[in-house]
């Protein structure tokens, strides 16, 4: 999923996703449930996600898609808000999906956090210590760093830094 191209008010986005399978060093092509563009993908062992987004004329999407590389099996599932431009990281067991705009065309930014615990199959919500978008994320062995982000309709950029401790 993803823009591949853009105009001035609406974006054509895909659902098609392209996979590398390394045992036997082919690619193939599979299929999102919804077609956007925004999302955000991360994965914990077996389990790969994509999340969030936006459709062609800039509405935020709640959808996910979670693949399960053991059983080759999809399911869909929704974040607790729409949004696109999100952020996705892993830290532990736990997938974490990070601001993003819930509203584009009014530029609403959400502070939303929605944590999915790969063990448990259950999510969870947090909050951002501030509203912003196309921020971005990584992790060590016990922390996740939520840093930046933006607007590109007001050009603001925000130097925030959330930290979240291996044990939340």
């Amino acid at each position: 999923g993803g823009i591949v191209s853009y105009k001035k008010n609406s974006a054509e986005v895909s659902n098609r996703i392209d996979v590398y399978d390394y045992e036997t060093k082919t690619w193939k092509t599979d299929s999102l449930s919804v077609a956007r563009g925004g999302l955000a993908a991360a994965s914990c062992g077996s389990i790969v996600i994509f999340a969030g987004g936006h459709d062609s004329n800039y509405n935020a999407l709640n959808i996910v898609d979670i693949y399960d590389l053991e059983s080759n099996t999809w399911s869909t599932d929704t974040l607790s808000q729409a949004r696109g431009e999100l952020t996705a990281a892993t830290l532990g067991n736990k997938i974490f999906f990070a601001g993003g705009y819930y509203d584009y065309a009014n530029n609403k930014m959400s502070d939303r956090v929605d944590i999915y615990d790969v063990k448990t199959k259950k999510w969870s919500t947090s909050n951002l210590s501030r509203a912003r978008s196309e921020l971005s994320s990584a992790s060590t062995a016990d922390k996740l760093i939520i840093a930046g982000g933006g607007s590109y309709s007001t050009t603001k950029e925000f130097n925030t830094v959330d930290i979240y401790s291996g044990n939340k």
